[in-house]
């Protein structure tokens, strides 16, 4: 079983290379910059991954880095310890940052019909929804699809009937705190 996560992982990693790889412009690398304190990205983060929950059904048996830590029973624990992305070079303690999150889940089953409510509700809430890889190109019923916003923030799905990841990553900010947080 652990030999298939690491090999999952390590395909959900290849597709998001690949698709940054594409033809066509990838939002998310804007190169706007925001201003929200560690605290307004750490609310956002929450909320999406509650949305994007909500939206797949059921919220039970979601967990980050280790199964111990079980969304939403540890949720504040877990957003304090979301990943943090530098997202432009400059002096140390002075670089633009975003947060990152990913929630994973093995007991969910297959994802066709809560990818489909996950895609709905991002279009919904205003982000332009895109494959990762065509789901015609998938050989093992993946699916993988990612939602990018103007400001660089990006929302991500990879799911088979063994294994679903939810990414939510952030705008980048230059506020004092986020920046301090590296």
């Amino acid at each position: 079983m652990n030999t298939q996560l690491i090999e999952l992982g390590l395909v959900v990693i290849m597709a998001i290379g690949i698709g940054g790889c594409s033809e066509r412009p990838v939002v998310s690398e804007a190169k706007i910059l925001e201003h929200d304190s560690l605290g307004d990205q750490e609310a956002w983060v929450q909320s999406q991954t509650e949305g994007a929950l909500a939206a797949l059904g059921p919220s039970e048996g979601w967990w980050v880095d280790v199964p111990e830590l079980q969304w939403p029973r540890d949720k504040e624990k877990i957003i304090r310890g979301a990943e943090t992305e530098i997202c432009r070079s400059g002096p140390i303690n002075r670089r633009p940052g975003r947060l990152i999150l990913d929630v994973s889940n093995d007991t969910y089953g297959d994802p066709v019909e809560g990818s489909k409510r996950l895609w709905n509700y991002w279009e919904e809430q205003g982000w332009v929804v895109s494959y990762v890889i065509d789901p015609a190109e998938q050989t093992s019923g993946r699916i993988d699809f990612r939602a990018d916003r103007e400001d660089g923030a990006m929302l991500g799905f990879s799911g088979s009937p063994l294994y679903s990841t939810i990414s939510i990553n952030s705008s980048c900010s230059d506020d004092l705190s986020v920046m301090e947080r590296y």
